[in-house]
């Protein structure tokens, strides 16, 4: 978000475009944003499992008796470097 907010609005003095916001995600991440910008362009539900997984979380959904569904949320107990990196990053701890 600052990238974006000071490449376009405060250098250029306008908005980012779609292909701007997706090319500087890729510039700042270093890699291709392909398949995370597809949920953006669709209703595709997300690979919580996957995604979660990156950061060595798991993510198990459970329909209950009554029909209605949870989500439970833990932290494997052997982490990667990365993974501890990632948890990390997006928790703050």
């Amino acid at each position: 978000m600052r990238a974006l907010y000071y490449n376009f609005y405060k250098e250029k003095d306008r908005g980012a475009t779609e292909a701007e916001i997706k090319m500087t995600c890729e510039s700042i991440a270093g890699q291709n944003l392909d398949e995370i910008f597809s949920y953006i362009q669709n209703l595709d539900d997300l690979d919580h499992q996957k995604y979660l997984s990156m950061a060595g979380i798991q993510y198990q959904n459970t329909n209950n008796a009554d029909g209605k569904s949870s989500v439970k949320l833990s932290i494997r107990p052997k982490l990667s470097t990365l993974q501890k990196k990632i948890l990390s990053d997006i928790s703050g701890y």
